[in-house]
């Protein structure tokens, strides 16, 4: 599969995980993990899916969490941990540019 010049350039091709990140964080607004995971079609297994379907979910998610590491470290998207009203602490992420 060829790529353009565009896509060799940026690092990543049209549609990949990271430009569909990019595309829904640019309505200014900061998404949870969970969110931004269920964006790019990362769903939790229900319980009585077989053990390698939990096992290639948790992949999934690991390999999602470094491609979000990765837009950070390059300065695209910065993420915060923040406690919610339950008392629960989760991480959202919001492009750097929005940020004041």
């Amino acid at each position: 599969m060829s790529i353009s010049p565009d896509e060799f350039k940026k690092g990543e091709t049209k549609n990949s995980r990271e430009e569909i990140v990019y595309q829904f964080l640019g309505d200014g607004m900061a998404h949870s993990l969970t969110e931004l995971e269920n964006e790019v079609g990362i769903i939790r297994p229900k319980t009585n899916e077989p053990i390698n379907t939990t096992f290639t979910y948790g992949l999934d998610k690991w390999s999602f969490r470094l491609d979000l590491d990765r837009m950070e470290r390059d300065g695209r998207i910065v993420s915060k941990q923040i406690h919610d009203k339950d008392g629960s602490v989760n991480i959202y992420y919001m492009r750097k540019e929005f940020l004041k």
